[in-house]
């Protein structure tokens, strides 16, 4: 069995949040239903969304808000600049949040965010998987919300290469009320490194995308994920729109299918 480095061993989110870096680069800050949140202006797909709408992907945030109760223990995977998560502790009071986020540069926005509107949150500089590895990611440069996994080559260079690690191995001792998985087609993988943590974790929600062309750029079949969910011991629902559905795992994919390469939904997955 394998024992966690000391490292590891953290106490539960702070009561406050901790001071972040200085941000340097090219920055606006936009009011929106979440706060007021700091992007930088070279994301040109959820920045121009946020400061038109005034919101960002609705019907999730709606989701999200119902599942969370005040003082949720909110877990945030891929929590890009910490939308959801200032989304949720402003509107749901005593939330705790641990986000999770390997990109740097995403990473130090969401840090600002998240102490900019005072929400206790315990920021984590990595990603998460099922294993730990040295993890290469490709980054977009037009869209902050768009940062995928590649397989480590010898001979290659990569822009960013971030530390992988299990969830079980971070959260010693926690657990959750809430979780949002949005890691551009390794939910699943993200799961099976916290099989502790979820049992730790009496009536947890979790809140995953699922994104078949990002599962099969990976050589992973989605209907194998949908049937291993459920293995674990999950109920699966699909959001669609504002309505959750109870649908057979090929509605789910066809679903997606049908609006193209990035069809995707929302599932929410209950023991």
């Amino acid at each position: 069995m394998r024992t966690p480095r000391p490292f590891r061993r953290q106490p539960a989110a702070p009561t406050s949040p901790e001071i972040p870096a200085a941000l340097r680069g090219n920055y606006t800050l936009v009011d929106c239903d979440a706060g007021q949140l700091w992007f930088d202006r070279a994301d040109e797909v959820i920045r121009p969304y946020v400061e038109r709408a005034g919101t960002w992907e609705p019907a999730e945030g709606r989701l999200l808000l119902e599942l969370a109760e005040p003082g949720c223990r909110l877990l945030d995977v891929g929590a890009n600049i910490g939308y959801f998560s200032a989304l949720i502790a402003k509107h749901r009071p005593g939330t705790t949040v641990d986000a999770v986020e390997p990109e740097p540069g995403n990473n130090a926005l969401l840090s600002m965010n998240m102490w900019h509107n005072q929400v206790p949150a315990r920021i984590w500089p990595l990603a998460l998987s099922a294993g730990e590895r040295a993890l290469p990611l490709k980054l977009s440069p037009h869209n902050a919300g768009d940062t995928r996994t590649d397989t480590a080559r010898p001979s290659q260079w990569y822009e960013v290469v971030a530390p992988a690690a299990r969830g079980d191995d971070l959260f010693t001792g926690r657990g959750f009320d809430l979780v949002k998985l949005d890691v551009q087609g390794f939910e699943l993988d993200v799961l099976q490194g916290m099989p502790l943590t979820l049992d730790r974790s009496p009536g947890i929600v979790v809140v995953a995308e699922f994104w078949p062309t990002a599962l099969r750029e990976r050589k992973v079949d989605p209907a194998t994920v949908l049937r291993t969910y459920r293995e674990m011991g999950f109920e699966v629902v699909t959001q669609v729109e504002d309505d959750l559905r109870r649908l057979e795992d090929p509605e789910i994919i066809a679903i997606c299918d049908q609006a193209g390469e990035w069809g995707q939904v929302n599932l929410v997955l209950r023991r």
